[in-house]
C-alpha cells in the first residue's frame, strides 16, 4: 500500500511538473493576404504574422498562428478558437474582441485605371468599387457616396476585376493594394495613383472569451513593444 501511495504521489508531481512547464497559449489570427500574412522559403511572414510572434513573446506566450480570410478571422474570434487579431478598427471588430488600442495607422486608398482621377469619394458615385470581402469600411462608405460594391476574396483579385472593366475603381488598405500592384503581372503604370480617402487606425483585440489575466498580458506587451520601437520597425519593414 505504501508503495502504491508513493507511486502515485511520484506521477502526480511529474503531471504537475509537465503542467507548469508547459506555455500557455495565444491563437492569433493572421489575415491570409500578403503583405499580412504569407509563405515565403517555407517560412510564415507578414506584418500581422511578425506582429503577433513579437506580441506572443514579450507576453511570455507560445503563438499558434491561426491564418484567415477577414470574415472567418471575425468568426473565429466571436466562437473563441481565437485569442487575438490585429485589424483596422471598426463597429464589427469591436463586438467580437476587446480593444487594447492603436498600434498604427493605415491609410485607405482608391486605385482605378491610368487616366482616371479619382481623388475625392464624390467622384466614386455610382461607380463600381472592388472591395475585400468582410471589409465593412468599404461598404459603408459605398452606401454613403452611393456606390455600386463588390466584394472580392484578395486585393488581386480587385485588380483583375479593374483590368477586366467589371470595376471602375479599387478601394483598401494602402498596404495591401500597393504590395498587389507592384506583385501584378500588368505594369504598374496601367493603374492610377493611389488616392488616399481616409486614415484608419490599426488595433490589437482580445477576445471576449478571453480571461481577464491573458488580456492584460497582452496589453502590457503591445505597450512595451510600442515604447520600444518594436512595432513601428515591424510596420516599416513592410511599408512601400
Amino acid at each position: 500500500m505504501f508503495k502504491q501511495c508513493l507511486l502515485g504521489c511520484v506521477f502526480g508531481m511529474l503531471l504537475l511538473t509537465v503542467g507548469v512547464g508547459r506555455a500557455e497559449e495565444l491563437r492569433i489570427v493572421s489575415l491570409d493576404l500578403p503583405p499580412y500574412w504569407y509563405w515565403e522559403q517555407g517560412e510564415q511572414c507578414g506584418l500581422c504574422s511578425e506582429l503577433g510572434t513579437a506580441i506572443a513573446k514579450e507576453a511570455g506566450l507560445e503563438v499558434v498562428d491561426i491564418s484567415a480570410r477577414l470574415c472567418r478571422g471575425l468568426e473565429e474570434m466571436k466562437m473563441g478558437r481565437a485569442d487575438m487579431i490585429v485589424l483596422f478598427a471598426s463597429p464589427e471588430a469591436e463586438t467580437v474582441g476587446h480593444n487594447l488600442g492603436v498600434v498604427f495607422q493605415e491609410q485607405s486608398v482608391v486605385v482605378g485605371l491610368a487616366g482616371t482621377h479619382f481623388h475625392s469619394l464624390d467622384a466614386l458615385e455610382g461607380k463600381r468599387v472592388a472591395a475585400l470581402r468582410g471589409a465593412r469600411g468599404g461598404a459603408r462608405i459605398s452606401r454613403e457616396k452611393e456606390m455600386v460594391p463588390c466584394s472580392t476574396r484578395s486585393f488581386v483579385h480587385s485588380l483583375k476585376l479593374l483590368i477586366g472593366g467589371r470595376v471602375d475603381a479599387v478601394y483598401g488598405p494602402r498596404l495591401g493594394v500597393e504590395y498587389a500592384l507592384n506583385s501584378h503581372d500588368v505594369p504598374r503604370k496601367a493603374f492610377s495613383e493611389p488616392y488616399e480617402i481616409v486614415s484608419v487606425p490599426i488595433t490589437v483585440y482580445v477576445s471576449r472569451h478571453a480571461s481577464s489575466v491573458l488580456i492584460e498580458k497582452v496589453r502590457g506587451a503591445v505597450q512595451r513593444l510600442i515604447a520600444n520601437g518594436t512595432v513601428e520597425a515591424i510596420r516599416a519593414k513592410y511599408a512601400l
